[in-house]
């Protein structure tokens, strides 16, 4: 029992090797819209560059597949043969081969028809409902696995548009081929079921694989009807564990609705194995969170397990009560007899749980002192983690754990600042110092990187450790260090300006890594808006034969206050000579930002007007209309570029819009829906524009809390969490996604913490 690692929650996205995305969903339909009446007659005979692309378009690249599926729709507008040619294109039934499918990429031709139709306008969309997806179901039906794989795929490319097809694609969930029900199970996610019934029915398939593929489609799915309790308590007696777990996980939306579970959750969870626990991502602990979910009425028959003869399932039971917390008043006595219990964890975790029910008592803090300064490691490790775990409660044990800073034991000292991280401003302060020399001495790249993500999170109380961040992104020899130092600072905002020396020199380093002197390019203006040798140093970096460094100089340009007449200059020079794209696009926007300051570029910026690119038009007009001092004036243009096919083009103009006001609850909502696009990059994209909106995106707090708890991008869940943090909105669905976040994602635990600080939910 010694190595029981502590309780946190989640179902992994990857337990039964599915190409099923763990993406954010939104409140499906209600019911499959009806294609319009045709509106063309299809034309005949192709011209001959026409040919050409559709040939391209079968190619057994990937590459080619997406840039012809692009031309191919940016074509359909003049040429009427196109759409037609893409139907018959239908046909080619080339693909990668059975499991050969990467979310990133073009698999099959027909993904890239799909593609192109429906980035091909009215026309397109409508020859999607009408032709295109008729022969897409019957697809579905192919004697060849890898052509059902495949278009299952393809339909998933068209999302909601793709309703009609949701029937035939549940009848694939029970496909002999594992790599097809994957894809139909993805596609279905995409689509966004009607009903989620059938994938509870599933769990109940004679087929074991049916139920353990379908239990993974469960954790990606909600709300599930009340219906669905039988057959997910049920599902609770399932030989397989992943079933068993999927069943409780899909229970614990429920809460007290699914009391009648309780007998079955706690046989599921006596069924747990120790090194399950030991998962980086335990299956085996969705039967714990049900039961706390359900709350009072599962007080009773837990309480009973503390005397079972297996010391997991005490320590569990002793979990699911802290959870509880107050309602499970009534166990205290129970828990009081664990704190002598030959099991370590137990003991703590009963302390842990009597801590949380009923605050801190004498016998409680006396055992966590005695843990603490306990001479094994581990002993003192997994009392921090525990304390970690303890709320309010944890964070009072400060004197005693803050000495454990200077630990011998590497794992002992992180953990010891991750608790720091746990404090507020005043109680964390004594240990600045600390941190700052330990940061630049300790030993262990993971401290460092800890200690780094920590000063980060605690902002501006960080202040102290300014200058030793500074050298620590400049020298440390571990990139992830000096990545999360940078971070800090970033972090840090002017708070942070003792650390701007070591970032201009970093930033000076024309031998260094372009990724990272790029992010303290990025970072100078933060730390120093008004210094001038900060300012030199990213007019040098706008020189740099490194296009990530230059871009990265051009957005600086417009973070000083103000910049000279030779900065602005050089990013009017950007737009018209540089030879990156994404480049000039950045230029554009820097001089967006400066506004009626960079009025000496707008020469460039209106030469910028006739460019081809429809991006560079975009931010040619949003910079032209920021220099003349009428923002809303390009508002049109940016409300067109949301509803643009084009992803490049629904960036730009996601990113422009906080430029031009404060954005109305229908511009929201258009950002808000790009948290919906299948690259993960505009979602990313939507979440921090979202975050720049303010309070003007509360409308959209609930879609972020979603996302929060369902994105399968690490990045994308942490910027809807500081999104929630500006937002504003202390709605109950949002709190407890934040606070489900800081407990069981350690990706976004920092942001979420950090927005419950800024909604008031923790002291700052």
């Amino acid at each position: 029992m010694s190595s029981i690692r502590h309780i946190t929650s989640g179902i992994g996205c990857t337990l039964i090797g599915l190409t099923i995305g763990c993406g954010s969903k939104t409140e499906p339909p209600t019911s499959s819209p009806s294609p319009p009446p045709s509106m063309y007659t299809p034309p005949t005979q192709p011209k001959s560059g026409l040919t050409a692309l559709i040939r391209k378009l079968k190619s057994t690249s990937s590459t080619s597949r997406s840039d012809a599926a692009d031309e191919l729709a940016r074509e359909a507008s003049s040429d009427p043969k196109v759409i037609p040619a893409l139907i018959e294109a239908l046909a080619d039934l080339g693909n990668r081969g059975l499991g050969q499918v990467f979310p990133q990429e073009v698999n099959s031709t027909r993904e890239a028809v799909v593609l192109a139709l429906l980035q091909a306008g009215p026309a397109g969309e409508l020859a999607f409902d009408q032709q295109a997806l008729p022969r897409l179901i019957a697809g579905l039906q192919d004697r060849n696995p890898a052509v059902r794989q495949h278009t299952a795929v393809a339909l998933g490319r068209a999302g909601v548009r793709a309703q009609a097809a949701l029937e035939p694609l549940w009848a694939l969930a029970t496909d002999d081929s594992t790599p097809v029900r994957g894809a139909a199970y993805s596609a279905i996610l995409k689509i966004h079921p009607t009903s989620t019934l059938p994938a509870v029915k599933l769990l109940t398939h004679t087929n074991p694989t049916v139920r353990a593929h379908a239990a993974e489609m469960l954790s990606r799915l909600e709300p599930f009807p009340t219906e669905a309790i039988p057959l997910l308590t049920q599902a609770l007696s399932d030989e397989d564990s992943a079933v068993r777990c999927a069943a409780a996980q899909a229970l614990i939306p429920f809460g007290s609705q699914a009391t009648a579970a309780v007998p079955a959750l706690v046989a599921a969870l006596q069924k747990t194995q120790l090194a399950d626990l030991q998962k980086p991502d335990p299956i085996e602990l969705a039967p714990t969170r049900a039961l706390a979910a359900i709350g009072e009425a599962a007080v009773a028959p837990t309480t009973k397990l503390l005397t079972d003869m297996a010391p997991l399932n005490r320590y569990q039971a002793a979990y699911v009560l802290g959870e509880i917390g107050p309602a499970a008043r009534s166990a205290v006595p129970a828990l009081e007899k664990l704190l002598n219990d030959p099991a370590p964890e137990v003991i703590l975790e009963a302390a842990r749980a009597i801590a949380v029910i009923q605050g801190s008592t004498e016998k409680v803090t006396a055992l966590m002192k005695f843990a603490l300064g306990h001479a094994e490691a581990p002993t003192r490790l997994y009392a921090l983690q525990t304390t970690l775990r303890m709320g309010t409660v944890g964070r009072e044990l400060a004197s005693l754990a803050l000495p454990l800073l200077s630990d011998m034991a590497p794992e002992v000292r992180r953990a010891a600042v991750t608790y720091v991280g746990t404090l507020d401003a005043k109680t964390a302060q004594p240990a600045m110092g600390s941190l700052a020399k330990q940061l630049v001495q300790d030993s262990e790249e993971s401290v460092r990187k800890e200690i780094a993500e920590v000063l980060g999170e605690l902002g501006s109380t960080a202040a102290p450790a300014a200058s030793a961040l500074g050298q620590v992104a400049a020298q440390d020899p571990a990139p992830p260090v000096r990545t999360a130092a940078l971070q800090a600072l970033t972090a840090l905002g002017p708070a942070g300006k003792d650390g701007l020396n070591g970032i201009i020199t970093l930033a000076n380093n024309a031998a260094g890594d372009a990724d990272t002197r790029a992010q303290a390019v990025a970072v100078l203006p933060i730390l120093g808006p008004k210094s001038e040798p900060a300012l030199q140093a990213v007019l040098s970096a706008s020189q740099d034969k490194s296009a990530i460094v230059r871009e990265a100089a051009a957005l600086a340009v417009a973070g000083f206050t103000p910049p000279s007449a030779a900065a602005i200059a050089r990013l009017g020079t950007m737009v018209q000579k540089d030879s990156s794209f994404a480049n000039r696009a950045a230029a554009l926007r820097a001089l967006a930002q400066l506004g009626p300051t960079a009025a000496a570029a707008k020469p460039a910026v209106e030469a910028a007007i006739t460019e081809k690119s429809n991006n560079l038009r975009l931010w040619a007009k949003v910079a032209l209309a920021r220099i003349d001092g009428q923002p809303a004036s390009a508002l049109a243009v940016v409300r067109a570029g949301l509803a643009s096919r084009l992803p490049g083009e629904r960036q730009a103009a996601a990113e422009a819009l906080p430029l031009l006001g404060e954005p109305s609850v229908d511009d929201v909502k258009r950002v808000a829906a790009m948290l919906e696009e299948q690259q993960p990059f505009l979602r990313l994209i939507a979440a921090r524009v979202l975050a720049q909106c303010g309070t003007a995106a509360r409308p959209v707090a609930r879609t972020l809390a979603g996302v929060l708890k369902r994105d399968d991008d690490g990045e994308v869940r942490t910027a809807a969490a500081r999104a929630l943090g500006t937002a504003g909105d202390v709605s109950t669905e949002v709190i407890a996604a934040l606070k489900e976040a800081e407990k069981t994602d350690p990706t976004s635990a920092r942001a979420a913490r950090a927005s419950l600080r800024q909604l008031g939910q923790r002291k700052s």
